[in-house]
């Protein structure tokens, strides 16, 4: 008669001991990460807590007491949160708590309803319930008061002693007066405001050190690029700090350039290497703040200013969403007119229901359905520009529905945070652009629009012309309203102007005569026979009709 015995084999890790360093078995690995030099004896203990403890006893504690201490944090900030929310974190928050208790800056790209805001509410809260100070920037006054009033909610149910300063251009004179005192003076824990205040009002900030800042809607605050150079100084970076970031910018595309024609880097690598260790060196002696920037759609440009995020905060703007909601997308094929549709979907699904209407048929369409739903007894409101008024009748339930344009811009798109209330979303007709087929536009940003979406229908050699015209006109939009004018006004009369001026006009004449060429017989019936775009004609000129995503995502 054979017995055989059978052992399980265990491994052994070098080096993976959380605490000293040392090897550790696998079991020890997978129960609290000590080894057996550091926690001796069974594996009796179940919880990092106790474990801190003996080795604090047993003068033991090395590295664990840091992870240990992140440890610590993330339950704080878990507590924290559901005191004040009512629930504990979705998982997606809780990835994102532990990135910023790491003390890393980083993007967020979610759709709206996810809990982005919340979260750096939240966040704001518990790092200014720690003697820091947070800045939470929005896009739109009606946003302030939503956060300010969402925050000191909060504040309330977690029992925090918090101090909270908003401001936003509709408060009263006086009301105005008081906060910017109080922002002079620093007495405050929390700010919040829409990212003009940085720019009209920075002169308030810069001498105010902010641990967290938190952006909510990136691309509303990236419209100044200067915001970027402003948000690092509130962070803790001294400008010789920035300006070292933005030469290693230049450095690196001057690099790039001799690499590809063969030209010796040495001195220009000497160069950056020299600037990042200036920005090493400041940051190791500085406390840095953290930077959350958020948004449903990041369309920023990737210019250079963004890059510098990358060189001092270690982190880039992210372009892809970190999830998918649960939505169901419905087409109804048009069986009565559009405003009786909506009217029965409403009558059908009760309140909670933002309407958009297509950008081309704009104010005046929103206002015809509005008046028949008025008249079949559904409670609406025309949202056209920032009503705190219609809003607050939205969510007190005396308003059943709100609407606005099916544009990415429009202020019921990107102006209101209401999960709670806001149940669906009706398009009453297909979200899209109607641009005219013409040559003769000075706008860069509807001459680039108009030449993207004609590009499919171009021959190759086109295609190649459009792609440098394309990449000329996203290096001068957006372009400010004064500048507009004056180049217009040049174009029209034939006269030439100087510097960064004369080159917009350059870009912006080099395109209307390529779209004088382009826009031909040939390419008008491509477009007829598309099943993505169509083309009509308006009083006697093409017009040329391409869906909007952009608009419906958002």
């Amino acid at each position: 008669m054979y017995v055989t015995l059978m052992t399980s084999l265990r491994g052994i890790y070098r080096g993976l001991c959380i605490n000293c360093g040392g090897s550790i078995t696998d079991e020890r690995l997978l129960w609290l990460g000590l080894c057996h030099r550091c926690l001796s004896g069974e594996l009796k203990v179940r919880n990092w807590f106790v474990a801190e403890k003996i080795l604090k006893r047993d003068n033991k504690l090395k590295n664990a007491e840091r992870i240990y201490g992140f440890f610590k944090e993330t339950r704080d900030f878990a507590l924290l949160f559901r005191r004040a929310v009512g629930s504990r974190m979705w998982a997606l928050q809780e990835n994102w708590a532990r990135r910023a208790l790491l003390k890393r800056s980083f993007s967020i790209v979610a759709p709206t309803g996810v809990g982005k805001t919340v979260f750096g509410i939240v966040m704001a809260l518990y790092y200014s319930s720690r003697r820091g100070k947070s800045f939470i920037v929005v896009p739109t006054s009606i946003l302030v008061n939503q956060v300010y009033e969402r925050i000191n909610m909060f504040i309330k149910r977690a029992g925090l002693d918090v101090k909270v300063s908003h401001y936003h251009g509709s408060l009263s004179n006086k009301a105005r007066k008081e906060e910017l005192e109080r922002i002079r003076k620093g007495d405050f824990d929390v700010l919040i405001a829409t990212d003009r205040f940085i720019i009209n009002h920075f002169d308030l900030l810069v001498n105010i050190k902010f641990d967290f800042v938190f952006v909510d809607d990136i691309d509303s605050f990236l419209k100044s690029p200067k915001n970027i150079d402003r948000v690092l100084v509130i962070l803790g970076f001294s400008n010789e700090v920035i300006q070292a970031a933005m030469n290693i910018l230049v450095l690196r595309r001057e690099e790039r350039r001799l690499a590809k024609i063969g030209g010796d880097t040495a001195s220009i690598h000497q160069q950056i290497e020299k600037n990042r260790n200036m920005i090493w060196e400041f940051k190791s002696q500085n406390e840095i703040g953290i930077l959350i920037v958020s948004g449903a759609t990041l369309k920023s440009k990737r210019t250079r200013k963004i890059k510098l995020f990358e060189e001092l905060l270690d982190f880039q703007i992210g372009y892809q969403p970190e999830m998918l909601r649960n939505i169901k997308d419905f087409f109804l094929k048009e069986d009565k007119a559009v405003e009786e549709t909506v009217a029965s979907i409403i009558k059908r699904f009760g309140g909670g229901c933002l309407i958009f209407v297509p950008m081309p048929k704009g104010r005046e369409y929103a206002e015809k359905i509005n008046s028949f739903l008025l008249k079949r007894g559904i409670r609406s409101r025309v949202f056209w520009k920032e009503k705190e008024e219609a809003v607050n009748e939205f969510l007190e339930r005396k308003c059943d529905a709100l609407i606005g344009v099916a544009s990415y811009r429009s202020p019921l798109a990107r102006g209101i945070d209401l999960p709670e209330r806001i149940r669906y979303v009706i398009f009453a007709g297909v979200p899209r652009m109607e641009l005219p087929l013409s040559w003769k536009e000075n706008n860069p940003v509807k001459i680039l629009t108009l030449i993207r979406n004609i590009r499919d229908f171009l021959d190759e050699k086109q295609k190649l012309q459009t792609d440098r015209i394309i990449s000329s006109l996203k290096k001068i939009t957006p372009l400010p309203r004064d500048v507009r004018e004056k180049i217009t006004k040049a174009i029209e009369e034939g006269t030439r102007l100087a510097g960064f001026e004369e080159y917009v006009r350059n870009v912006i004449v080099d395109a209307r005569e390529f779209l004088k060429k382009s826009i031909t017989e040939e390419v008008i019936d491509k477009i007829r026979r598309s099943e993505t775009a169509s083309v009509k004609e308006v009083e006697g000129e093409f017009v040329l009709t391409v869906a909007d995503p952009i608009a419906y995502i958002q």
